[in-house]
């Protein structure tokens, strides 16, 4: 294969959960080989404590470093990185500390890291009822990149509103602008 998608998680949002599964699944069959990262060993209790979401961020940008140490980017036509949160962090200074050419999936990106996010990049889905970022700040952010900003409204981090059937069709819309943004 000649197409890699590596998928960044976040703190609690696994590899297996909607967002993530689902996007890996598209690109598995639009023809990417998917490498899923896991975190582990992150600490607890971190909203609204700067330490602790910089030391999740520093642990998981080692990890990543550690797991994909052995890949070698430049045999790949496209690369694509699916982040979620804290992920999209970790993502993003990968990308730039090791000079690779990725193009961006960033789900519930956090202020910071859309500002770590080179221009023209990808694109970013984001719950308006977030409280792990600010929507202002993220529409700023992604209109000065150039990076599409899909909002969801009243949705929550991991882009649900509570309600079944609202959530349904709220996952069957962002896998299709996935799927149309993977080129499946």
């Amino acid at each position: 294969m000649d197409k890699l998608a590596v998928l960044f998680p976040g703190i609690g949002y696994t590899n297996d959960r909607p967002l993530l599964y689902y996007s890996a699944y598209v690109a598995r069959h639009t023809g990417y080989e998917v490498k899923k990262l896991e975190f582990h060993d992150l600490p607890d209790g971190v909203f609204n404590d700067e330490k602790k979401i910089m030391r999740c961020f520093e642990l998981s940008l080692d990890q990543a470093g550690q797991a994909l140490s052995s890949v070698d980017f430049s045999k790949y036509v496209d690369v694509i990185f699916i982040s979620k949160s804290l992920g999209t962090a970790v993502a993003a200074v990968y990308a730039s500390k090791h000079n690779i050419d990725a193009r961006h999936i960033l789900f519930t990106p956090l202020d910071r890291s859309l500002s770590l996010a080179k221009i023209n990049t990808g694109i970013a889905f984001h719950g308006t009822a977030d409280p792990w970022a600010n929507t202002g700040v993220l529409t700023d952010i992604c209109a000065k990149k150039n990076i599409p900003l899909h909002l969801i409204e009243n949705a929550n981090h991991s882009l649900e509103t509570g309600d079944l059937a609202t959530d349904l069709s709220i996952m069957s819309g962002i896998l299709q602008t996935v799927s149309d943004y993977i080129g499946y």
